[in-house]
């Protein structure tokens, strides 16, 4: 890895050992919401542990925890780029657990569900993180901020559209065509592909105009900000 590679993996591996942190401290207090007890009647290892098998959800935030573990150790270790594609499967693949345990497995078209929400759990992560490394990367001056905006951009495209049609599925798979109009839930799911879509206009324009910017200035810090915040 160069200088810019290096301090990109060392800002992930930070990321993955928060993400590591924050997932282990959710299994005590998920146990503690679902029990009623204070927090403190749950923070024994080894109780913890046997107890967090009886929740769903303490569970998939433990083995959360325990897959970013490891992807914040082999961070620590990896020097080469060639391991760092692993690195990025092994982060995508901590989504899994909550994604099988969602609200998604419990109601209808289990299969269904469950696959879509994997789906749009993934892409917004590969969108929304892909364009917060991007940011760090040209806001800290490394080089060809022009064509990692412009290979993103085709990232991001892909993700929206899983996004899109993966969260239309799924909201179809709890409610009827004829209850769009009909129920408050119909009129949210509505509100939420009109947003989606002006979103998705919005975003295109802003791609189209930033990414432009940037390869006639790839040294501009501007249409690359302007093109994040869209």
């Amino acid at each position: 890895l160069d200088a810019a590679g290096y301090r990109a993996l060392r800002l992930g591996t930070v990321a993955s050992g928060v993400w590591t942190v924050c997932a282990a401290l959710l299994v005590p207090l998920t146990i503690s919401d679902v029990s009623g007890q204070p927090l403190r009647d749950h923070l024994n290892p080894v109780q913890l542990w046997s107890v967090a098998s009886l929740v769903d959800t303490a569970s998939a935030w433990r083995w959360t925890a325990f897959l970013a573990l490891i992807v914040t150790v082999g961070g620590v270790a990896v020097l080469r780029w060639s391991w760092t594609p692993i690195l990025l499967a092994g982060a995508l693949v901590t989504l899994i657990p909550l994604g099988l345990t969602g609200h998604s497995s419990a109601g209808g078209a289990h299969d269904v569900a469950t696959n879509s929400l994997l789906i749009h759990l993934v892409a917004g992560a590969l969108w929304a993180g892909g364009l917060l490394a991007l940011l760090s990367h040209a806001l800290r001056g490394g080089e060809h901020a022009d064509l990692a905006a412009h290979r993103f951009s085709r990232v991001a495209f892909w993700c929206f559209v899983a996004m899109a049609l993966s969260g239309v599925i799924n909201a179809f798979v709890r409610i009827r065509v004829g209850d769009l109009f009909s129920t408050e839930y119909g009129w949210l799911v509505v509100a939420k592909v009109v947003a989606l879509c002006t979103l998705g206009v919005i975003g295109w324009l802003q791609r189209r105009r930033g990414v432009a910017a940037l390869r006639a200035d790839p040294q501009a810090r501007g249409p690359l900000t302007r093109l994040s915040l869209f």
